[in-house]
């Protein structure tokens, strides 16, 4: 009522409808039973007029056969009949199978009740020809949902198949491709490797290299130390021997002007043999 929905409120009201119809039908006291009954068709009343308005054929068939349930309950045989075949004669027009079988069930029951045992065959009758019909349309439906589902579950697994064989082959690829990664990988830190292990050949090579150049000039050092200590002695002999050369010439030159010279005593060796 709030929304506005007028078909759900027509549902509604069967619904609360058939609610009490039922709980009439267990009721133990015969007023309950009255009371639940005459409730029972005041909501299947209001569905009625709901269905009938918006023009809901297989609304208010569902209506008709629910009012003559509650009539039947009631005793009101007559009443029942108009509404059951009223609701019959409107589902053949609509062809609603499930309210067909259920009003040739409601006219079953009603012909029993009032000793038509004829009627009530051929009402069975029907209503056992349309049972069969919903039973086999059910199984119809079963049968090509079974269909339907093996199909989808046919592909689904040819699909799957082909997805897990495509998988394989993704996984394959992705193996192969890790694997060629792998020895790229490989090539690659073995030539880290050899890179390291040729500079470290290098750099103990530039240390050796280093050292050996560090021990020869330290050598050479040594022998410029040596060279200089070997001219600074030559230069002290050659200081002493000019020392000693000036000595000696000195010393001659004392001694030649102390000696007589020899032609001087030549000339005293004539002069004494005179």
């Amino acid at each position: 009522k709030e929304i506005g929905d007028i078909p759900l409120m027509g549902n509604s009201y069967n619904n609360i409808g058939t609610i009490c119809f039922h709980q009439g039908k267990a009721g133990q006291s015969e007023s309950f039973r009255k009371n639940k009954f005459d409730e029972a068709l005041n909501y299947h009343m209001l569905a009625l007029k709901i269905m009938v308005e918006i023009s809901d054929k297989s609304g208010t068939a569902s209506s008709y056969i629910n009012i003559g349930n509650v009539y039947i309950q009631q005793k009101q045989y007559k009443e029942a009949r108009e509404y059951i075949l009223k609701a019959k004669d409107l589902l053949k027009t609509v062809g609603y199978k499930e309210y067909l079988k259920n009003s040739y069930r409601s006219l079953t029951m009603l012909d029993s009740i009032e000793g038509n045992y004829k009627g009530a065959y051929e009402n069975h009758k029907m209503y056992i020809l349309y049972r069969d019909s919903l039973d086999n349309e059910e199984t119809r439906k079963k049968t090509i949902q079974s269909q339907m589902t093996y199909d989808f579950e046919k592909k689904e697994a040819v699909a799957n198949a082909e997805h897990k064989k495509e998988l394989e082959k993704q996984e394959l690829v992705s193996n192969e491709k890790n694997r060629k990664q792998k020895i790229i990988i490989v090539f690659v830190v073995c030539g880290l490797l050899l890179v390291v292990v040729f500079a470290g050949f290098i750099l103990q090579s530039l240390r050796i290299t280093k050292k050996q150049k560090q021990i020869i000039e330290e050598q050479k050092n040594i022998v410029e130390i040596q060279k200089t200590e070997v001219e600074q002695q030559k230069q002290i002999v050659e200081e002493k021997q000019k020392e000693i050369i000036d000595s000696i010439t000195y010393a001659r030159r004392i001694q030649k002007s102390l000696l007589p010279t020899e032609k001087y005593i030549e000339l005293q060796m004539e002069r004494l043999k005179k």
